[in-house]
């Protein structure tokens, strides 16, 4: 019971440090940790520690640092950071499939609004910088993922045979907790707005 008390402690603090990087790129080091820290009193923190969702919680962490590093590769255009963003995806994939599907919606619309951005100063960099994303970061991030495509296959699947969707849930019933476990999350979703705005 101690370990599991213990498991819960650092897989609810570990989200903070992904989101400390994150805003410090823009705000004062004490602000950006007294708001890190902030993201280990939300509620939904707390719901997901009573029900166990320790792998949730860790895959929020690497949802957030992924975040963090593909925004400085697209800063950057450095290939490391890309690297990095890949390696923190399959580990967001690994963990838990919700922040997995936050993951794709977010880090496409970051990618879009950073082309928009580069697209609106009409900087020819633009093709160049995707390009580098597509084989740098979604590239191996695909990669790094396959070995998990048939877990996600079968968790996806309706059929009630599958080990994985023993309550035969569908992509809709997913998407719909999407909708309500994320709605309150303010720290995640203020951290994905301030990296479009940024």
């Amino acid at each position: 019971l101690l370990t599991l008390k213990l498991l819960g402690i650092i897989a609810s603090v570990l989200v903070c440090i992904p989101i400390y990087l994150l805003l410090r790129t823009t705000l004062h080091p004490w602000v950006a940790a007294i708001l890190s820290v902030a993201a280990a009193l939300t509620p939904y923190k707390s719901e997901v520690l009573n029900f166990g969702g320790y792998p949730q919680l860790l895959g929020t962490s690497f949802f957030v640092l992924t975040l963090f590093l593909l925004s400085n590769g697209l800063n950057t255009g450095r290939r490391i950071w890309f690297l990095g963003a890949a390696i923190t995806t399959a580990a967001t994939a690994s963990a838990n499939v919700l922040p997995t599907m936050v993951l794709v919606i977010s880090s496409a619309l970051v990618l879009l609004m950073r082309s928009y951005r580069l697209w609106q100063k009409g900087n020819s960099n633009i093709y160049v910088l995707l390009r580098c994303a597509g084989l740098w970061w979604i590239l191996p991030s695909v990669i790094l993922c396959l070995p998990l495509a048939g877990t996600y296959l079968a968790y996806l699947s309706s059929d009630a045979r599958s080990p994985a969707n023993l309550q035969t849930f569908t992509l809709l019933d997913i998407m719909h907790w999407l909708s309500s476990a994320w709605l309150w999350e303010f720290v995640l979703w203020s951290s994905i707005l301030f990296i479009a705005v940024v």
